[in-house]
Formats: structure tokens, C-alpha cells, sequence
């Protein structure tokens, strides 16, 4: 019997859990994962899957699990069979994982645009503190008891206290967890949702976590926990039949199956991160034959995350239009408060004007020159519509003012091709943007890399052709 792992979420729910590997190698994974809603829109989700499994046997001093490492297998295989790119970590010491942790930090945790999935199996050992509070362990192969080696458990056994410092320098945006032991499940509760359709706030970062059980119930070895989730992912946990599996429908799932198929001796747990900056997405899996088939829609298609030049970032434009030509340079300051929105600032060098974009939309919704706004756009000016893929269309819509003058602004957009354009400061990818309103035609090239637009091309009824061109960047 797996020794129960029970944790006090109210602790450490505030932040990821992973657990990387060593000395396994990858699997070829998909790439650039898109999810068709049910209301047809096209959402762009991850550059790929990455799946970290880990299983532990052979314990030294513990007892032994001889089903940990099978099952861990077994579900390394389930996932690349869906695309994940898997690494496996078996029967580790507590230098190896702390290693690992420390390469799934610096490795695999740096993309951002990644779904990130981790599957533990093995003991748990659960230490009560001076204040009654808990501090929970994961249990490497040679660790030795808590209560008869307390100072060597101290130092080999990995503390909830050192994953929350690691977990916190994850940077991917979905991140799942799945633990094949049981914890404290009373906080996630807290932060239950039900299933609902995928939107485009679905791809808002979150942390989702599942467990095998209560802290007061014993998980056997032989575990319906992952034979559940293995039946799950080959489509019995799509609750709501749109052909994708969340991670709120892959817990309530195993939830439901795991209590029925033990007959009320197990209680899987399952919930979000009670955190408002993590908890407003949904782990996607998608299925393998869904994705191939979506790539002949999206055949060429590539697709870029909304983000901002990182502050220190200098960038000068050269602007020509009929009448003459100048250059504007601009640098990222700081981020502040606008008409209570938080807001990401750049200075035109020379003018004491600041622009101001939205942190949520991305998209330009003022400036301000000596302390005092000059033009706003309300609710933002709506240009760039992350996330940005090819043949992606929309109806744009905002309220410009400047002094006393007031326009409404509508604008169709097209994302038309994405390739190689070359300007003064050098050759870049970008995509091309088709902007058009009444007697006004531009056509923007967006680097995702820069994540600054790069050209700009503009024919105006009334005032003639200009053009716009990036002659010089730099980057902290």
C-alpha cells in the first residue's frame, strides 16, 4: 500500500508543482496546438505538449511499490501516443531529483506557450509541524524514515517548501499535476469548477491539480487511479462532446469512475490553484487524429501569444510620408495605472509623450504628455487580437478622442501570411496584417520576436501613401 502524502494546501496552493527527469529520452511531440470551439472560432494554445513522469519502486528503506514504475510507464506511453514529448524519471535518489527539478526549471518551464503535464507515483510522507500546520515530502528511493532517521530525512527528502521556490520559476501557462497518492483535499474545493466550453479564456494561465485520494484514505499499489485516467484520455473523460479534454472534465471524470470502480474507498480530489492569476484557464488535451486533421486547415499556419517588449527595450522608426521623413525612438519605461487599468508605458524620446498599452489586450489605449492625456482609444484601440495565427479574421471596434474631437473606429482585420520581411534594422519573421476602414487601407508586419510591429504601409484617401519601418532595436 502507497503511504498516504498529506499536504496542507492552504500553505503552498499558491504556487506549480513539477518534478523533471534525467537520463530518458524525448519523444517527437506535436507542435503548435489549436483548439476549434464550439462556435467554430480557431484558439491557439500551445507550441507543444511536454509531460514529465515519475515512478518510484525500488525504495531502499520505504517500502517497496511494485506497480509505481509499470504504471508510470504506462502512462509515459498514453501521452506520447497524444503528442507529448515525454521524459521519464525512474526510481530516482534525492540528488537526481534534485537535479531534475532544477532542469525542469531551466528547461523545460522556460517556454511560456506550453502545456505542461506531470504524473507522480510513488510514497508520501506527511511531517507536523510546531504550529500544527503540515509540511509535506515527496519520497526519493533513498530516503530513510521520518520518524526513525529524522535529520536524514531532513536532508534527503524533497519538502513541499523547496517545490513552492522552484515551482514559482515555472514560467509555461498551463501547467496539470496528477498524483497517484492522496492529500488534504479540503482546499480544492475552493476553487472547483464545472465544466464549460472552450473559449479564449480557457488559454489564461492556470495550475490544475488532481489526486488519487483523501488524506484519510490508503491508495493500493494496483491503482485505479491511473487505469481510470488511461480510459479517460482515450475520450471517455470529453464530458461536454466537443472532442477535447479540459482538466476540469478529467478531474471530475476521475472523481466520478475512481469512487464507483472502488467502491466508495477512494475519493479522488481535484481543483485550481487559488490564485486569480492562475486559475482562469484550462489544461487542453488534444486529441492526435484532431490535431493532424486540423493541420490541413491550418496548413502554413503559425501562431504568436500576445506580450510586450521587456522594459529597457530602445527602438527607433523611420516614418516617410509624402511631404517628409523623420524617425521616432521609443522605450519601454515601466508599467503603471491608466483609468484604472494596469498599463505597459513607452517613451517617445525627445516629444514628453508617453504610450500606453493595455496589459490584457496588448493593444495601444493612450497618451499622455506632461502629466496630462492627449488621445485615448476606449476600450483599446483593438489592432492585434492575440493570440495571432494565419487567416485569423475579426470586426475591430473602439472610440478614439483626442481634445475635443471624438471618432467611432471600425476596422476589418485579416492575419493574411506570415514569412520574412526586410527592413533597415535587418530581416525578420513577421506576419502581415491586412487592415482596412472607410477610405483607409494599411497593412502592418508584426514580429512575434520583437513583439513590436516592424513595418507599416498606409494609404490614405485624403493624405496619400506612408510608410513606417524599424531602423534600429536593442534589448536589455
Amino acid at each position: 500500500m502507497k503511504k498516504l502524502l498529506s499536504l496542507l494546501f492552504l500553505l503552498f496552493l499558491s504556487v506549480s508543482l513539477f518534478f523533471p527527469t534525467f537520463a530518458f529520452p524525448d519523444t517527437r511531440g506535436i507542435k503548435d496546438i489549436r483548439v476549434t470551439s464550439k462556435q467554430g472560432q480557431s484558439l491557439y494554445f500551445y507550441t507543444d505538449y511536454h509531460a514529465l513522469v515519475v515512478g518510484v519502486s525500488n525504495y531502499e528503506i520505504w517500502p517497496k511499490l511494485p506497480y509505481a514504475v509499470k504504471d508510470a510507464k504506462e502512462v509515459a506511453a498514453k501521452l506520447k501516443e497524444l503528442g507529448f514529448k515525454v521524459r521519464l524519471v525512474i526510481d530516482p535518489t534525492s540528488q537526481e531529483m534534485r537535479t531534475a527539478l532544477n532542469e525542469m526549471v531551466y528547461k523545460m518551464g522556460l517556454e511560456v506557450n506550453r502545456g505542461l503535464l506531470f504524473y507522480y507515483a510513488g510514497h508520501g510522507e506527511t511531517e507536523t509541524l510546531a504550529d500544527n500546520t503540515k509540511m509535506g515530502y515527496i519520497i526519493p528511493k533513498d530516503s530513510p524514515l521520518l520518524k526513525k532517521d529524522p535529520i536524514g530525512f531532513a536532508a534527503q527528502a524533497i519538502s513541499m517548501r523547496e517545490i513552492e521556490s522552484i515551482s514559482l520559476r515555472i514560467k509555461s501557462k498551463h501547467v496539470l499535476m496528477l498524483f497517484d497518492s492522496c492529500f488534504s483535499g479540503s482546499l480544492f474545493g475552493l476553487v472547483r469548477a464545472v465544466p464549460d466550453d472552450i473559449t479564449e479564456k480557457s488559454a489564461f494561465p492556470v495550475r490544475q491539480y488532481i489526486t488519487a485520494g483523501r488524506e484519510d484514505e490508503q491508495v493500493p499499489d494496483k491503482s485505479m487511479f491511473k487505469r481510470s485516467f488511461l480510459i479517460g484520455l482515450e475520450g471517455d473523460a470529453d464530458l461536454t462532446g466537443d472532442g477535447y479534454i479540459t482538466g476540469t472534465e478529467l478531474g471530475m471524470y476521475l472523481s466520478d469512475k475512481v469512487v464507483n470502480y472502488t467502491q466508495g474507498r477512494q475519493h479522488p480530489q481535484y481543483g485550481k490553484i487559488n490564485n486569480p492569476d492562475l486559475d482562469r484557464g484550462d489544461f487542453i488535451f488534444v486529441p492526435k487524429k484532431k490535431y493532424e486533421a486540423s493541420l490541413k486547415v491550418t496548413e502554413g499556419a503559425v501562431a504568436a501569444e500576445a506580450g510586450f517588449p521587456s522594459i529597457g527595450t530602445k527602438y527607433t522608426l523611420r516614418i516617410a510620408t509624402e511631404n517628409r521623413t523623420y524617425t521616432r525612438t521609443f522605450t519601454v519605461v515601466d508599467d503603471g495605472i491608466f483609468e484604472n487599468k494596469q498599463v505597459h508605458r513607452r517613451l517617445i524620446e525627445g516629444k514628453d509623450k508617453i504610450n500606453l498599452y493595455d496589459k490584457v489586450s496588448k493593444n495601444w489605449v493612450g497618451q499622455i504628455m506632461g502629466g496630462e492625456v492627449v488621445r485615448r482609444a476606449k476600450p483599446h484601440e483593438d489592432l492585434f487580437r492575440f493570440p495571432l495565427y494565419v487567416g485569423k479574421k475579426y470586426e475591430s471596434k473602439y472610440v478614439f478622442s483626442e481634445k475635443d474631437r471624438t471618432k467611432n473606429i471600425i476596422r476589418s482585420i485579416e492575419v493574411k501570411s506570415f514569412g520574412k520581411v526586410t527592413v533597415p534594422a535587418g530581416t525578420l519573421e513577421a506576419f502581415k496584417i491586412i487592415v482596412k476602414r472607410k477610405g483607409v487601407e494599411t497593412i502592418f508586419w508584426y514580429s512575434p520576436k520583437l513583439k513590436i510591429f516592424v513595418k507599416k504601409w498606409e494609404k490614405h484617401r485624403r493624405k496619400g501613401e506612408s510608410t513606417i519601418e524599424l531602423i534600429e532595436y536593442s534589448a536589455l
